[in-house]
Parts: C-alpha cells; sequence; structure tokens
C-alpha cells in the first residue's frame, strides 16, 4: 500500500500553525495528521460538503493512520459521503483517502473562518470541542459516540 493523504497547500502555513513538531512554540495538535482528523471531523460535525482541491502541499503516508480509530474514521467518513457501501472495500482505499481530504479540506475553511473570528486559535479550538449550544452535541461527544 503506497497510498499518501494530500494536505491543501492553500492552507499549509495554516496547518503548521495548528500542528507538527516546533521548538519555538506549543501548537493545539501535535501533528499534521491529528489536525486533518479534527478538521474532516468538525466539516462532517457540521454537514458541510467536500471541498475539492488540486494543489497540495507534502502528502501525509496513509501508513501514519495506523489506529483501528483512524480508518475506521475515514472510512466512515466515506460511507457516510457516498451512501453506498461498496466504498468500504479495500479496492476503494483510493476513494476513501480522497473523501477524507476533501472532509478535511472544508474543516479547514471552517476553522480559518473561525480563528480569525476568534481571540486565539485556542479560543476557537476550545469553543468547538465544548459545543455553542446545550442542544446541539459537541464535535468530541460526536467523536467518542462513534468510537
Amino acid at each position: 500500500m503506497n497510498e499518501r493523504v494530500r494536505r491543501p497547500y492553500e492552507h499549509e502555513e495554516f496547518l503548521q500553525e495548528l500542528g507538527g513538531p516546533s521548538s519555538k512554540k506549543e501548537k493545539p495538535f501535535d501533528s499534521l495528521k491529528s489536525v486533518l482528523l479534527f478538521a474532516a471531523a468538525l466539516a462532517s460535525h457540521r454537514d458541510q460538503e467536500r471541498c475539492p482541491f488540486s494543489k497540495s502541499g507534502e502528502k501525509i503516508p496513509f501508513s501514519y493512520f495506523s489506529s483501528d480509530f483512524e480508518k475506521s474514521f475515514i472510512a466512515s467518513l466515506a460511507l457516510q459521503d457516498t451512501k453506498d457501501v461498496t466504498i468500504l472495500h479495500p479496492s476503494r482505499l483510493a476513494d476513501q483517502i480522497e473523501i477524507f481530504e476533501e472532509m478535511a479540506n472544508a474543516g479547514l475553511n471552517l476553522m480559518k473562518v473561525g480563528v480569525s473570528s476568534s481571540s486565539s486559535i485556542d479560543a476557537y479550538l476550545l469553543g468547538e470541542v465544548s459545543g455553542a449550544s446545550e442542544d446541539a452535541p459537541s464535535i468530541i461527544d460526536e467523536l467518542f459516540a462513534f468510537s
């Protein structure tokens, strides 16, 4: 399996602010993979449509998405998007990854807008995970309902 996950080039600087190793400052996420997973979950939680992109930054080997939870999450996003159980077949992994990439891009678009209207990245993320209202479950509630 040689699959790789694309990172949307237009969000490359934003991705670097949010995650990955840095000796200069602490970041909200420990890896770019974690940022993409969160962004895709946010887009799904907010019922966003996939957001295709053509230009990508450095690609992440799919093998980095090694936990059963990560693989199941990516597969479930694809199933939710296509409403076609054949998407779950191992021969359709490239399609699952593309859906994940485009959902992550949609989530990054939401996050960029949210961060720009918030006092900080941390404040925005805390608002997202705690839920905007008591009537709606938070993104964390939905993620853990899945696992």
